[in-house]
Parts: structure tokens; C-alpha cells; sequence
């Protein structure tokens, strides 16, 4: 499957994120049962990550380069874009452990993008 983009909210459909920009995330990470594994909102504190520099899972990295400024969107990534099929994910707060594969939802929002080549995505 790799990565779906379910469009919620569409975006200016000329702005797109580029190879080396740091992109600004606020997110919301879940199961697509609806179990929420992990927030950037929850924290307050939004995530950076450099896309095409593989900081970020495979899911975002295709995903993402393909949302327009303004877009909102729900990413569903199959278990070779996200985490793997035994999942084991380390993340700031605490350990989620999964025996089976799951698909992977993230809901972001493209707000804007800055130069320096900063890419914001709020949700």
C-alpha cells in the first residue's frame, strides 16, 4: 500500500515542500483504529525534521512532498512506511509495543513556507 493521502482541507496547489527544507509539524499519530500512539499537540511543542534526509518515516517522506501549502490531510501509511511489522516505537515519552502489523494514521496541516526553507504543517 505505501502511503495514502486523504485530502480533509486542499491547499494553494502550487507550494510543496522541497528536498532539504525543514519542515515545521504539528500532528496527531494514531492507529487506524482510532488508538493515538503519539501528539506533537499534546506536548505544545511542534516536531522539525529536514524531508529527503530520512529523519522521518518513509510514509511522511512521500507523503508529505506531495501536500501544498494550506493542505490538510490524513497520511495512512502501510506497516513498511511506518514502523514495521513487529512494532517497537521509541518516542519521547514512552514505549508503545504492538505484536501485529497496523496501518498508521497521521493527520497534518501545510500552514506556510519560510526562507530560510523552513515548511510548516499544523494540524
Amino acid at each position: 500500500m505505501g502511503v495514502e493521502i486523504e485530502t480533509i482541507t486542499p491547499g494553494d496547489g502550487r507550494t510543496f515542500p522541497k528536498k532539504g527544507q525543514t519542515c515545521v509539524v504539528h500532528y496527531v499519530g494514531s492507529l487506524t483504529d482510532g488508538r493515538k500512539f503519539d501528539s506533537s499537540r499534546d506536548r505544545d511543542k511542534p516536531f522539525k525534521f529536514k524531508i529527503g534526509k530520512q529523519e522521518v518515516i518513509r510514509g511522511w517522506e512521500e507523503g508529505i512532498a506531495q501536500m501544498s501549502v494550506g493542505q490538510r490531510a490524513k497520511l495512512t501509511c502501510s506497516p513498511d512506511f511506518a514502523y514495521g511489522h513487529i512494532l517497537v516505537i521509541l518516542l519521547r515519552t514512552s514505549f508503545i509495543q504492538h505484536p501485529i502489523p497496523h496501518l498508521w494514521a497521521h493527520y497534518v496541516k501545510i500552514c506556510a513556507l519560510f526562507y530560510p526553507p523552513t515548511f510548516y504543517l499544523l494540524l
